[in-house]
């Protein structure tokens, strides 16, 4: 909008912090205090049958999120070993109450009636803009990170087990990197803010393409998140600081490291902006030996920061790289979070005023959400969602009913999907809204997809961040500026800020192309599987 664009040039230059901001920060008084554990008894996790859909085949050594939620549209979407499957998240209720043998069993996925599409590699990441209308599927193209843009109307109508992206993009950084996080803007739909393993950071623009909004190949960045309104980006660093880029002010706000860690070097491992002053975050050793510590950073804008520490609060092993899920419930002042190294999901609940308080919630053993064992030993999530659609009452027992409940869904490295409603005796606040049919409009299809790759060394200017759309690609053509791992055909084209733009090369031979089989559009009001 117009007002939108007006305020994103207000954008300052994002940049790595100037030595003089982190000094001062360095020199602020810290609060600190550890976090309380409270038994809970009137909120409990009620589990629904799980679901089997096979070893998806999780590298060990990568941070993956293999499931995503759409509430608005009532659908789920999971990463497969051959590829990606997409159900509507009300059958999960229907299996539950159908499907014979005993509570505890599996059942099998394709009593989902999901549709199933071949990817040409193993998926790695999947993530949903906030409209969700466009799927990011992320995978490993030889040895670098491919981002692939799907219309979610063109998966649910596509009448074939083959879809290609409309439009992919692979970030020109070094051999092997992986990726790190995909976060979609909570409040502009064609946002996407990219991190990587080798601390680079994206912003991207997806339309009907790609484009490259801002990049920085040297941020030291090991995670990112945007705020709860989309308006500034934090990243975190692998020095342990966590920096603000805030559109309204040149300035650079930066919260380092708290010495908390014994001396010990920290990285920033994820965090989640939860409001305007305050941040969940974890850390972990940089020698990648060592127990995650999980604190909340209040950042008042008239008093002290303050941390709070609730140390391990995981319980997992090591044996794969770190990552931690976050889900926030604001209604009910409830966060959902969980680790790529163990079995069971964490609760947090604000409390005191202005709900700047935060308490670890201790459940029953047969009330908490945690991810089964395969042949007897443990599995790991490694996919997270909350979705917010439900119609159907929750049974809690043969006489009592609760209304619609949000649902929480785990996703293992066994490729078993795990449903739980949210069972809150104490909480009144509606949360859930049915679901609405997908837009009638005609969905984005592949024409000839485009490879963009970033020159090293590019400046990541904040200021085109929130810009309502990037400017036009310049019709001067340049000499191509080669990939560090891999030689792309030349027609290189200048864009604003300094990225060159490929075609992507022809099939090797032998190879069979992706291609996509699609209805028309389906008419308005009908449900997205007919």
């Amino acid at each position: 909008s117009g007002a939108h664009q007006k305020e994103s040039t207000k954008f300052a230059a994002l940049s790595s912090p100037p030595a003089s901001v982190l000094q001062r920060v360095e020199r602020r008084t810290w609060s600190r205090m550890s976090g309380p554990v409270r038994d809970v008894k009137d909120f409990w996790f009620k589990q629904l049958r799980k679901v089997e859909f096979g070893d998806p085949g999780v590298p060990g050594d990568a941070r993956v999120s293999l499931l995503a939620c759409s509430s608005l549209h009532g659908l789920t979407f999971v990463a497969t070993r051959i590829g990606l499957c997409v159900f509507e998240t009300a059958v999960l209720d229907e299996v539950n109450k159908t499907a014979g043998g005993p509570q505890s069993s599996h059942v099998d996925a394709s009593l989902l009636k999901a549709k199933e599409f071949r990817t040409p590699s193993l998926p790695l990441h999947l993530s949903l803009s906030c409209d969700s209308l466009t799927l990011c599927l992320a995978w490993r193209d030889d040895s670098r990170i491919s981002l692939n843009f799907f219309d979610v109307r063109a998966v649910v109508q596509a009448t074939s087990s083959s879809l290609q992206p409309f439009c992919s993009i692979v970030p020109n950084t070094m051999q092997g990197a992986g990726l790190c996080g995909l976060k979609w803007n909570p409040t502009s739909p064609d946002l996407l803010a990219v991190s990587l393993s080798s601390g680079g950071v994206y912003v991207l623009e997806v339309k009907e393409d790609v484009k490259v909004l801002a990049s920085k190949t040297d941020m030291g960045a090991t995670s990112l998140c945007w705020s709860p309104k989309g308006k500034q980006l934090a990243l975190g660093l692998k020095n342990g600081s966590v920096v603000q880029y805030n559109h309204k002010t040149s300035t650079q706000k930066c919260h380092a490291c708290p010495d908390a860690f014994g001396g010990e070097p920290q990285q920033v491992a994820d965090l989640h902006w939860v409001s305007t002053f305050l941040f969940a975050v974890v850390f972990t050793p940089v020698s990648g030996s060592g127990a995650p510590s999980s604190l909340f950073l209040s950042t008042p804008k008239d008093g002290p920061v303050a941390w709070t520490n609730f140390e391990d609060v995981y319980y997992g092993g090591s044996n794969r790289s770190y990552h931690f899920y976050f889900t926030y419930l604001s209604p009910w002042n409830l966060m959902m979070t969980s680790s790529a190294n163990s079995m069971e999901t964490v609760v947090f609940s604000q409390f005191g005023s202005g709900g700047a308080d935060w308490e670890q919630w201790e459940l029953d053993d047969t009330g908490r959400a945690e991810i089964p064992l395969k042949d007897g030993e443990d599995t790991h999530v490694a996919g997270m969602g909350l979705s917010l659609c439900s119609t159907c009452d929750v049974q809690i027992d043969d006489n009592l009913a609760i209304p619609p409940s949000p649902l929480l869904l785990l996703y293992s490295t066994a490729g078993v999907l795990c449903p739980f409603w949210l069972v809150h005796r104490d909480q009144q606040a509606a949360v859930v809204t049915p679901p609405t049919p997908l837009p009638s409009g005609p969905p984005r299809l592949a024409t000839q997809p485009q490879l963009q790759s970033v020159a090293p060394g590019t400046q990541f200017t904040a200021g085109a961040i929130l810009a309502s759309s990037a400017a036009p690609v310049s019709s001067q053509t340049l000499p191509a500026t080669p990939a560090p791992t891999t030689a792309f055909p030349q027609q290189a084209q200048s864009t604003p800020f300094g990225q060159t733009v490929f075609r992507l090369p022809p099939p090797a031979s032998g190879q069979t192309p992706i291609t996509s089989s699609v209805r028309p559009p389906a008419p308005a009001g009908t449900t997205p599987f007919g």
